[in-house]
């Protein structure tokens, strides 16, 4: 074995074998253009010598690196560290395993979203999924890397504005329809909503459902209680406290999303203030032993290890078969998960089936 500096180069095989290098490069990707005497006495000579082609700088000059990115704004979430672990383990066991899967962690951070972006397309990846903030830069960036680079993105969670490119997403506005409905149904018509940022597809569908929900049950929307977090914990922190300082407050909190509930429920503990008897709480996606917490936590539930395979198959089959397929627009199943926190009493799980559109 030799040194990575002094391993043995083509120059040396063709030098050695009395050819050109032209000649060792046609040998090594089995060009059918050589004679068999001079492809034996090339073989010979790499294997005497020990020249082993760089399997990556090959794979370069065909426009193939075998490689993808997972671009994700929290790995700590369970439902993106699900998902990118889903996408991994489709990869190994399918047609596709010679496939390598790297991701890139933004904080939701528009800045650092490019970096990833850029840094991929650098290192000439085949493929991107993509959970964005779905910002301007963002969608424009992106625009301008479909036009000029050959490489697929899908999105996933959140769609990236008019973008035409496949996207991977939850029941959004039906998943806070049927929390916001069944909250109605107990009889609340007060209900607060901490929202994530409103420029994201996700946040956007699922305060409409809820308004759709106040609109079929006659509730006026009351701005006022509608306040916008981040997705984090601190932001429902944040949005909370104020939520309990208003006069008169809401008598129900709809957390957006599961990071954001954590924290809303971590203030009303604080506070004194007790669930579900003196404020309802449910969450938008379930969290991790969320019936194991006190009082269990009312939410929905969807597969993100679904939305992992999924999006790592759609990417795979758009390298592999291009454009041929129209852009797929694939709404994963959600079900409706009715634990203590909203008042309701006993555990109920309504489901509903996703579909698969254009």
């Amino acid at each position: 074995m030799y040194p990575l500096e002094k391993r043995p180069t083509i120059k040396q095989v063709a030098s050695a074998s009395n050819v050109s290098t032209q000649t060792v490069s046609r040998v090594i990707n089995n060009r059918p253009d050589v004679a068999s005497e001079t492809r034996e006495r090339v073989l010979a000579t790499i294997e005497k010598i020990g020249y082993q082609p760089s399997a990556l700088a090959r794979r370069l000059k065909y426009g193939r690196t075998n490689t993808i990115g997972f671009i994700l704004p929290d790995i700590s979430n369970i439902f993106f560290s699900n998902a990118i672990k889903a996408a991994y383990n489709y990869i190994k066991n399918s047609e596709y395993s010679h496939y390598e899967l790297l991701f890139y962690n933004t904080d939701g951070q528009p800045e650092r979203e490019k970096k990833a972006i850029d840094l991929f397309v650098t290192r000439q990846m085949e493929g991107i999924i993509i959970a964005s903030s779905a910002s301007n830069l963002i969608i424009e960036h992106i625009r301008q890397i479909l036009e000029n680079k050959n490489i697929v993105i899908v999105a996933v969670d959140n769609q990236l504005g008019d973008l035409n490119i496949d996207l991977v997403t939850s029941d959004n506005s039906f998943g806070a329809y049927r929390l916001t409905t069944h909250l109605l149904d107990l009889g609340h018509e007060s209900i607060a909503v901490i929202t994530g940022p409103l420029n994201e597809s996700s946040s956007k569908e699922r305060v409409d459902g809820y308004k759709t929900a106040l609109k079929d049950h006659g509730i006026a929307f009351n701005e006022k209680i509608v306040l916008a977090g981040d997705w984090t914990k601190e932001s429902g922190i944040s949005v909370t406290n104020r939520l309990l300082q208003m006069k008169p407050r809401p008598t129900a909190i709809f957390g957006l999303n599961n990071s954001m509930s954590i924290g809303a429920l971590t203030v009303l503990k604080t506070q004194g203030v007790k669930v579900p008897e003196n404020m309802a709480l449910v969450s938008f996606d379930d969290v991790e032993y969320g019936n194991l917490l006190n009082p269990a936590l009312t939410t929905t539930s969807t597969s993100w290890y679904e939305l992992g395979r999924a999006s790592a198959s759609l990417l795979l089959d758009r390298i592999t078969n291009g454009n041929s397929k129209p852009k797929q627009y694939i709404k994963l199943p959600i079900n409706l998960i009715i634990r203590e926190s909203c008042g309701y009493k006993g555990v109920h799980v309504e489901k509903k089936i996703g579909y698969i559109g254009k």
